[in-house]
């Protein structure tokens, strides 16, 4: 059975989110990231023994782990590399912006897969993602950590990305549907003008959703649990599970509390017993 890939950061690592990763291990595949780029957002560093310490201490078996890079210094990020693969078994490193083909090539060597790194906070992101993934040194699978254009996806079919604009919908009260194996975005208006298209009609329904209740403007806001939130998720899952099938990439949704991980549990019971994922 296909499993809802989620990513969670140490940043994020509260009590409620692992209990619900550990109830939830055999529905969902996890991915761990350091959280360094929420600390140095922050201004805050990241301890790297008590991460490796708490790397030690799940109660469920995550698909990998990033190690700790530093946020703009290529070279500190190499020496906690370095330190983390004698703690940690297997660590994937961050290629970090400015970073060099020596040091791309040492990750391959040391790793199953490398990520990219630099992409968030970098204004050319599309730039940078081509150079790094038409370097002649890159010889192993690749994570794009933060970046997932739906474009860049298809054409270098990297083993895997995260996103965290899933959460938009909830954010800004818009809808996400996947419609041919692509994401669009509806806002309510929008959403109003083209509900009469066929193809919108078929997309909602199939979800097993009334689509004149989109109609309703309470269901467009009202926190996490509103159906416009539980369309969008639904069509990200489904998104998610039919870019893996097709291109073999698997997408990540970065979850930061107990109730997302269950939002994700919710929507992959709900398109299994559909039809829509297996």
């Amino acid at each position: 059975m296909w499993k809802v890939p989620l990513l969670v950061s140490y940043a994020h690592a509260g009590k409620s989110i692992m209990t619900a990763l550990t109830t939830h291990q055999n529905t969902i595949r996890i991915l761990i990231d350091s959280g360094a780029y929420t600390a140095y957002s922050k201004g805050k560093t990241v301890d790297i023994d008590e991460y490796c310490k708490w790397l030690h201490s799940f109660q469920f078996e995550p698909d990998n782990c990033f190690m700790l890079d530093v946020i703009g210094n290529p070279r500190m990020t190499m020496t906690n590399f370095m330190y983390m693969i004698k703690k940690v078994h297997r660590p994937i490193p961050v290629f970090q912006r400015g970073a060099t083909p020596e040091d791309l090539n040492f990750y391959c060597e040391h790793a199953d897969k490398v990520a990219i790194g630099g992409l968030v906070y970098t204004a050319n992101k599309r730039q940078q993602c081509k150079y790094v993934m038409e370097m002649t040194e890159l010889s192993k699978p690749v994570h794009w950590l933060g970046f997932a254009d739906d474009d860049f996806i298809k054409f270098y079919k990297p083993a895997s990305c995260d996103t965290s604009t899933w959460a938009n919908s909830r954010r800004y009260g818009i809808m996400m549907l996947c419609r041919m194996g692509k994401m669009i975005r509806l806002n309510r208006p929008k959403f109003l003008k083209d509900m009469g298209r066929p193809d919108i009609r078929r997309n909602i329904e199939r979800l097993g959703y009334d689509i004149h209740q989109f109609k309703i403007e309470e269901n467009w806001h009202g926190g996490t649990r509103n159906m416009v939130n539980q369309v969008s998720i639904d069509s990200w899952v489904k998104y998610a599970y039919q870019l893996e099938k097709q291109l073999g990439t698997v997408f990540y949704f970065v979850v930061t509390g107990a109730d997302q991980v269950q939002d994700f549990v919710r929507s992959q019971n709900s398109l299994t017993e559909k039809g829509i994922i297996s």
